[in-house]
């Protein structure tokens, strides 16, 4: 996961599902200074993947980018105040 852009995101909240796992989850940082980028190791059958980011009450630009093995799945970007960039994707 990666998001990037201009100052601050207010938040960014990821979460991968790995079926059979036992490993899905959800997590949220707050007050997250830009560029930031989080790597995860998932396996099985089915996987899918999910990363958001929002702006704060400042505005600004926020893209958040799902790479897998180096192969970009999916990015989104949102601009203003609030604004959310979500991306998701099943793997490969």
């Amino acid at each position: 996961y990666a998001v990037t852009g201009s100052g601050q995101a207010n938040d960014i909240t990821y979460a991968t599902l790995q079926q059979g796992s036992g490993q899905n989850g959800e997590a949220q940082e707050t007050n997250v200074n830009l560029p930031w980028t989080k790597t995860i190791t998932a396996s099985g059958l089915f996987t899918a993947f999910s990363v958001s980011a929002t702006v704060g009450s400042g505005g600004g630009t926020v893209t958040c980018t799902i790479t897998e093995d180096g192969q970009q799945l999916n990015t989104n970007t949102a601009t203003g105040a609030f604004a959310s960039a979500a991306c998701s994707s099943a793997g490969k």
